[in-house]
């Protein structure tokens, strides 16, 4: 049970741990980072002192691999992980229906449940994010408006083109990302807007998965209970589902491990679509959360032109002939000009216009 609950940590931290940086769980998540990077210095320093042999030189080359380059790993976690528990299921759990808690039905409803994360995630896996390119560049700047805050007009530096507006260079995947989010690690890919859909239809469908999981295995734990006549002993309902946890401990080991992953996956996607309806991808509430501890700390300088927009007193900062520097002491005085409303900001997410090539 400890392996189980470790995992299920593990991997609540690696959703929620970027995304949180002035709390407890941005804490810890930073504390196991300084940890991975003590030991991954302590490593390439190793490999350094080999480095003039062929073995130093292929441990390094896969270090690097490992740690800055776009690899596998994680999604093979994933799959291990996915079927792993199927097939659990189907050694402990399957034999045993039907039974007075379950019907034949599930053998129906199962195939659809089983496969459906597996199709998202390999869509997911495979999608093209909104990779900026040459191509279609001025599509994306006549989509969005520079703020002036969170995006001014520049160039990325490693791709050489003029960024748009709600655009991140992805330092894994080596290219510049529009409405860029994060980069998903479960994946292997970024997202942004032209896959965000697929992404939340992979978090949902994997979020039943565990569901459906944790209720076969909880059912059939119930069955248990009954066949061997644990109730008519003089025990309570916690001694009762303690014993037949520790008789049946793979039943009981998916039960639990599927049921804490549904409230992982669950609630990261409520996250998700929370910030979705907000008009804001988790890159820019980052930089907004930056502005709000900095807004803590004391006033912040902003030009008079670009504060004059944000009041909506201008359409363009560009319009305003008055530059001169003032200080905002309110995050109120600041507004996000990419949230068009719920409604809005949930179709475009959901039915995003595609990005056209320049003729």
């Amino acid at each position: 049970m400890f392996i189980v609950l470790s995992v299920v940590v593990l991997i609540f931290l690696m959703l929620f741990g970027p995304r949180n940086r002035h709390n407890f769980i941005g804490t810890v998540y930073r504390q196991l980072l300084q940890v991975y990077n003590f030991v991954s210095t302590f490593v390439y320093r190793i490999v350094s002192l080999l480095e003039q042999t062929w073995i130093g030189q292929c441990i390094g080359s896969r270090l690097h691999w490992i740690v800055y380059e776009k690899n596998p790993l994680v999604q093979l976690f994933y799959l291990g992980l996915m079927i792993t528990s199927f097939f659990i299921l189907m050694i402990a759990v399957l034999p045993r229906i039907p039974n007075p808690y379950l019907s034949p039905l599930h053998f129906y409803i199962l195939p659809f449940v089983v496969t459906s994360p597996f199709l998202w995630f390999t869509v997911a896996s495979q999608s093209d994010p909104g990779r900026v390119t040459k191509d279609n560049l001025d599509s994306m700047l006549s989509m969005w408006q520079y703020d002036y805050v969170l995006y001014d007009p520049k160039e990325c530096r490693t791709c050489k083109t003029k960024k748009p507006p709600r655009s991140k260079h992805c330092s894994i995947c080596k290219c510049c990302v529009a409405v860029l989010d994060h980069h998903c690690v479960w994946i292997n890919n970024c997202v942004g807007y032209n896959n965000y859909r697929y992404f939340m239809l992979f978090l949902l469908t994997t979020g039943i998965y565990c569901v459906y999981f944790g209720y076969l295995s909880m059912r059939t734990l119930q069955h248990l209970i009954d066949v061997k006549q644990l109730r008519s002993y003089r025990a309570t309902e916690f001694q009762i589902w303690t014993f037949i946890l520790q008789s049946e401990p793979l039943v009981g080991a998916l039960c639990l491990f599927a049921y804490f992953s549904a409230l992982v996956v669950f609630g990261f996607m409520i996250h998700c679509l929370i910030l979705v309806s907000s008009g804001v991808t988790q890159n820019e509430s980052f930089k907004w959360d930056d502005i709000r501890y900095a807004l803590k700390q004391g006033p912040l300088d902003i030009s008079q032109s670009v504060l004059d927009f944000h009041s909506r007193k201008i359409q363009n900062p560009k319009q305003s002939s008055n530059h001169a520097i003032t200080q905002i002491t309110d995050l109120k005085q600041l507004r996000n000009i990419y949230d068009m409303g719920v409604r809005r900001n949930l179709m475009q997410m959901l039915f995003p216009k595609p990005l056209h090539k320049t003729q």
